[in-house]
């Protein structure tokens, strides 16, 4: 249980994150498809980061943090974001982005496996 609470806060902040930093460059993100793709790209990164700081080591871990963050993402996206853009989920970046936040954590926790099976 304590795993769904931190999975759950944790995608509360990185929600709150990526919103914080969209609305903070909004003008540039509307302007220029390349700042969509840095955003996007950014949001792996921040999951990735996350998935270090929250110590993610197992698939199992990882899996439950992945499925706990997108739901809490969409529901955010459809419930605050669409009230200033409501065609939110047409943009592919924005899938790009819930796609790179998705695998994250899978991809820190098998990174993290690799290195303790070659420190063997």
């Amino acid at each position: 249980m304590k795993i769904f609470i931190k999975a759950f806060v944790s995608g509360l902040v990185l929600w709150a994150t990526m919103f914080t930093l969209v609305s903070i460059i909004l003008e540039f993100y509307n302007k220029y498809e390349l700042v969509k793709i840095i955003i996007a790209i950014s949001s792996g990164i921040i999951a990735v980061l996350f998935a270090y700081y929250f110590k993610i080591i197992k698939i199992k871990q990882a899996i439950i943090y992945s499925f706990v963050w997108l739901i809490i993402t969409l529901f955010l996206d459809y419930s605050v974001t669409m009230k200033f853009n409501n065609q939110i989920f047409s943009s592919v970046y924005l899938w790009l982005g819930y796609g790179l936040m998705f695998v994250s954590p899978y991809l820190h926790a098998s990174l993290i496996k690799r290195k303790s099976i070659w420190k063997k």
